[in-house]
């Protein structure tokens, strides 16, 4: 299916947060509003839906880092009370 020209203009934070999310994830900029237009013309996902879920993403995203940088911590500890133990031998 052919597609048609649609001038939109965008808040200037909602272009950058477009660019980094079809930078991540390998698309344009123009497919990730395609798709976003499709979720809304389907019903599938009301504006709070998406604000509550967009919410939820960034807390589950900055919770994985605190739990890497925990994760990383408790491997130096075990590194090094495996490397004591190596050199008691």
């Amino acid at each position: 299916m052919g597609k048609v020209a649609a001038l939109v203009y965008l808040e200037p934070m909602q272009k950058k947060a477009l660019q980094q999310r079809s930078a991540k994830s390998g698309t344009s900029v123009a497919e990730e509003i395609r798709s976003a237009v499709d979720i809304y013309l389907h019903g599938e996902v009301t504006a709070d839906e998406l604000k509550a879920l967009d919410i939820a993403s960034q807390r589950a995203e900055a919770s994985i880092k605190r739990m890497i940088v925990q994760l990383k911590n408790i491997n130096k500890r075990v590194d090094g009370f495996l490397l004591q133990k190596e050199e008691q031998k």
